[in-house]
This record gives C-alpha cells, sequence and structure tokens, in this order.
C-alpha cells in the first residue's frame, strides 16, 4: 500500500497546498453554503427562521463531534502506520473505523429520535421557535443516517493522497444543499422542513458518491471482508486520538448554548438572531482553516512516523503561519465588507445594527485561534492525545465559557461581547508555548532512541 503523493520529501509548501486545496475549497464553498442558506431562511421563510439555525447549531456541532471522534483517530493511525511501513495492521484499522461509524450513526439517530424534547429543550428551543425548531431537527436529523460514514470515507482517502476524491465527496453535499434548498422551500413549499431535508439529500448523494469511489474506482483501500478483523484495541486507540476533536466540537456546542441563553437574555430574540448571522460569516474564517488541517494531518502523521523531526517541525511551523494568514485575511475582508454582507440575510435596522457591532468583537481574535487548531490536529497525528485534548478544550472550557459567565454578571451584553477576542488572544499565545515545549520533548526522545 503507497500514498498517491509522497510525503517524505518536496517543498513544503507545495505539499500543504496540494493536500488542502481541494478541503480549503470545499470548505469555502460550504461556508458560502452557510452563508447562502442564511439568506433562503432570512429572506424567503423569515426572521425566525434563522434564530431556528442559531438554536439547533449546537446540536450540529455534537454531531459532528460525534462523527469524526473515531473517523479522525483512524485516519491518524492508519497515516502513521504508512509512515512507519507497517502496512499488514492497516485493512485491520480501517475495518474497525467502518464498524465504529456505523455503531455511532445507530447510536446519534437512536438517541437523537428518543430524546429530542429535551435535546431541543437544551439548546434554547422554546416559546414561539420550539415548532419550527422541531420541524427543522428532525429534518436535518435523517441526513445523520449517513453522516459518519461519510466522514470515514473522506478522511481515509486523504491520508493516502486522494485529496481530490475526498472533497468531491463534500461538494456533492454542499452543492445539492444549495440547490435544491429554495425548491424545497418556494416550489415544494415545504417551509422550514424544506430547507433541513435539503441538508440532508445532499447527505444521501455525498454518500452514494463515496461509495462509487470505494466499490468501482481502484483505491488502495479493498478490504477482503473475510480476513479483516474488528479490533477492540484499534477501536478504542482510535476513540482516544479523536476524543481531542470530539471534546473541541462538544465544548463550542455547550459555548453556543450559553452564548444563545445569554444574548437571549441580555438582548432578546434581536441579539439572538444577531449572532446567529455573526456565526454563520464566521464559518468564512473557520471552515478553510479545517481544511488546512485535513492536508496538514496526514502530512504530519506521516513523516512522524518516519522520525523526521527537522520535516515535521517544518511542516507544523509552515501549517501554523499559513492558518494564521488565510483567518487574518479573511477577518479583513469581512470587517471592510460587513455592512453589506449582513444586508444580505436581513433588512432589518435592529438586526443590522445588533450584527454589525457585534462582529468586530467576535472576530478580531480569530486569527490566533488558528494556531491552538494547528497544534490539535498536529499532537493528534502525534499519538499524543492528551496534549491534543488540552489543546481542544483550552479555548472553550479554560477562557471563553468562564469569561462568559462572569463578564456577563457584571457587565451584560457588553461583557458577553468582550469575552470573545480576550479569550481568542490568549488561546493563541498558550498554544504556540504548548506547540513550542511539544516540540523539543518529541526532539529529546527520538535523540535518546537513537543514542
Amino acid at each position: 500500500m503507497k500514498t498517491a503523493i509522497d510525503f517524505s520529501k518536496g517543498n513544503i509548501y507545495k505539499l500543504i497546498m496540494m493536500l488542502s486545496y481541494p478541503s480549503i475549497i470545499a470548505m469555502l464553498v460550504n461556508a458560502s453554503n452557510n452563508i447562502v442558506n442564511g439568506m433562503y431562511l432570512g429572506n424567503l421563510i423569515g426572521g425566525n427562521a434563522l434564530a431556528v439555525t442559531a438554536i439547533t447549531l449546537p446540536i450540529e456541532m455534537v454531531f459532528v463531534a460525534l462523527g469524526t471522534m473515531a473517523t479522525l483517530g483512524t485516519a491518524a493511525m492508519v497515516s502513521v502506520k504508512l509512515g512507519s511501513k507497517r502496512h499488514r495492521v492497516i485493512d485491520n484499522i480501517a475495518f474497525t473505523g467502518i464498524i465504529s461509524a456505523l455503531i455511532l450513526t445507530l447510536g446519534i439517530i437512536l438517541f437523537g429520535t428518543v430524546f429530542s424534547d429535551f435535546i431541543i429543550s437544551l439548546v434554547g428551543g422554546k416559546g414561539v421557535l420550539l415548532a419550527d425548531t422541531k420541524i427543522y431537527y428532525f429534518a436535518i436529523l435523517i441526513g445523520w443516517i449517513f453522516a459518519p460514514t461519510i466522514f470515514l470515507a473522506n478522511n481515509l482517502l486523504r491520508t493516502v493522497g486522494e485529496a481530490k476524491k475526498a472533497s468531491s465527496i463534500m461538494l456533492t453535499s454542499i452543492i445539492t444543499n444549495v440547490i435544491f434548498t429554495p425548491i424545497f422551500i418556494v416550489i415544494f413549499d415545504m417551509g422550514i422542513f424544506g430547507a433541513g431535508l435539503a441538508n440532508s439529500f445532499g447527505q444521501f448523494l455525498a454518500f452514494l458518491v463515496a461509495l462509487y469511489y470505494y466499490k468501482v474506482k481502484k483505491l488502495p483501500f479493498e478490504l477482503d471482508f473475510k480476513k479483516v478483523k474488528f479490533k477492540w484495541l484499534y477501536y478504542k486507540k482510535m476513540n482516544l486520538l479523536g476524543f481531542s476533536a470530539f471534546m473541541r466540537q462538544a465544548l463550542n456546542s455547550v459555548g453556543a448554548i450559553i452564548c444563545n441563553n445569554l444574548f437571549l437574555a441580555y438582548g432578546g430574540v434581536v441579539a439572538l438572531n444577531a449572532i446567529g448571522i455573526i456565526l454563520k460569516i464566521n464559518t468564512f474564517l473557520f471552515l478553510p482553516i479545517f481544511g488546512l488541517l485535513h492536508g496538514l494531518q496526514p502530512l504530519l502523521a506521516y513523516n512522524y512516523g518516519m522520525k523526521n523531526f527537522k520535516r515535521v517541525k517544518e511542516i507544523l511551523n509552515k501549517g501554523m503561519l499559513i492558518a494564521f494568514m488565510m483567518s487574518l485575511f479573511a477577518f479583513i475582508m469581512v470587517m471592510i465588507f460587513n455592512n453589506q454582507i449582513i444586508n444580505l440575510f436581513t433588512k432589518d435596522d435592529s438586526f443590522v445594527a445588533m450584527a454589525k457591532y457585534g462582529m468586530f468583537f467576535v472576530m478580531v481574535g480569530m486569527p490566533l485561534v488558528g494556531i491552538q487548531l494547528v497544534g490539535s490536529s498536529a499532537f493528534q497525528s502525534f499519538n499524543n492525545p492528551i496534549t491534543a485534548l488540552f489543546l481542544a478544550v483550552l479555548r472553550q472550557l479554560f477562557l471563553t465559557i468562564p469569561f462568559l459567565l462572569i463578564f456577563s454578571f457584571y457587565f451584560g451584553l457588553k461583557g458577553v461581547w468582550i469575552s470573545f477576542p480576550l479569550a481568542d488572544c490568549l488561546t493563541g499565545i498558550i498554544s504556540y508555548l504548548v506547540i513550542i515545549n511539544g516540540l523539543r520533548r518529541i526532539k529529546k526522545r527520538w535523540e535518546k532512541q537513537i543514542a
């Protein structure tokens, strides 16, 4: 088994971009889809529809966290084994990842259905928003029959350098959503249920594309199901390695729930709609960075498996620089054109004024958050789940959530806004120090092994 691209040599920037650009493009399209979806909901259905998507966002984030936990761990394990040339165990790792995805699918659908009322109430689906929230929630839940398998297919394709194929799976889901959302809302008069159903339909088509690649195209992962075995040890390890990604997403969800309640308490529906708009725009800062991480992860893990410290350090440093520059550029563009962007969602003066005021506070520290994301992904690739977990939870658990609760108590809505830049700046500084220390430890350990 070999990768489509040689990860062990060549220009670092070129390799990073070669592996990342399909995912970055897919993520940018996804970010555009998020905003277009918000425009559809705000203009075709009404202002409360935006609030519903803000309320259901934490639920989707938790599902994504669960869906990516074992799949990212599977990819990290496969990448390291490829780098260390231990190919015989890879098929069993991949098969164990498939079983994990199926278990997860069953768990999400059952739990999400049985405890739907509790989940919707927990995230703020109450009062006038309750009925629409329930409708939208069940529409998007359908798509989670296919999502974990899609996540696994994407990550395994990237480990062998098939970034274009992986991204085409994502693009299928995104483009389908963009096309069918207005069709379901307007032509079939399905309202907010149609918006959610278009998302689920996109997941279904992406699932079919993933099956096509694995069953029809000749790829390295051609499993003989009579010979492969489910390994409990691999199952535990892939979930442990992916736990940091799960916690990051889960805490983002907890933070979003707290935000929803604080904005509703101190600013009413106007503030809740405003933060819904801001978070959609905010995806322009985050999703392309996750696309970058998709390219960095197999590159870092492969060279870590080879114990090539110089190359690992160079990849990590350049990855952090690219993440910083990408998010800084996105922040500047959003600040310059914030008025025009907000007006795409709504013309309501109160919503526009609140969103414009809060956008700077939410986004000014985001360029530094890219350092944390790259660092957490890197230590996941280095088979170091403890450090990866610390970096993953640092921003939300230790900084953002405590700041939100403390500053809102003393300063009200203004305190909520101030919490974001303070937490983000501290996150970047602490993450960088942890990364530098981690690299030193790796270097010392490998030097002792050689000696």
